[in-house]
């Protein structure tokens, strides 16, 4: 099977395309056994704060669909939590854009679905930094302050899911976002 970049095998995005989720579970298991955080070579490519944030969307997206395996949920869990913990220290925030978007959507959603003492707390950062974000890169007219269709296109349909997604009771801290994804819609629409 071919690839189209290595950034596709780290994000694990191409899971989303396996008919067999039990397959896309091995593909995750044997990824947590290859790349430990202590591997210098794995630090470029998988622990990358951008590839941790698609991975884990990509990861939850999976679980909401087809939870794994008892005998593994506890492996994704614990590497859930430590991609959580490095992301929730390494914010791209020198690089801004889309990616800062990226970062604080996958925090939020991971500390929404885990059941850690952090889960609170990375809720909190990736709400906030979102609410930044978005209020420095949505123009007034609804377009992505980077121009380009494709990252304004993602950045919504990841809003979006982030919006359905959440729990009832978080539903009145995403109210915030919901001006930000209608200029978004407006745009695209228009």
């Amino acid at each position: 099977m071919l690839f189209r970049s290595q950034f596709e095998i780290e994000s694990h995005s191409h899971i989303q395309n396996l008919k067999d989720t039990e397959k896309a579970w091995k593909i995750i298991v044997e990824w947590i056994q290859s790349n430990t955080q202590n591997k210098k070579s794995s630090y470029l490519t998988s622990w990358h704060p951008y590839v941790i944030s698609k991975r884990i969307q990509n990861w939850l997206l999976l679980w909401s669909q087809s939870p794994p395996s008892q005998e593994i949920e506890n492996t994704v869990l614990i590497s859930l939590w430590q991609q959580g913990l490095w992301l929730s220290n390494n914010f791209e925030k020198d690089i801004e854009g889309n990616h800062l978007c990226e970062n604080a959507i996958s925090l939020a959603l991971v500390g929404l679905f885990l059941k850690t003492p952090q889960s609170s707390a990375w809720w909190d950062q990736g709400l906030s930094t979102l609410q930044y974000a978005l209020s420095q890169q949505i123009l007034d007219s609804g377009e992505h302050f980077e121009k380009s269709p494709s990252y304004h296109w993602e950045l919504w349909k990841t809003l979006q899911w982030l919006m359905n997604w959440v729990k009832p009771e978080c539903k009145e801290q995403l109210e915030k976002l919901t001006p930000y994804l209608n200029k978004m819609e407006n745009f695209i629409t228009q």
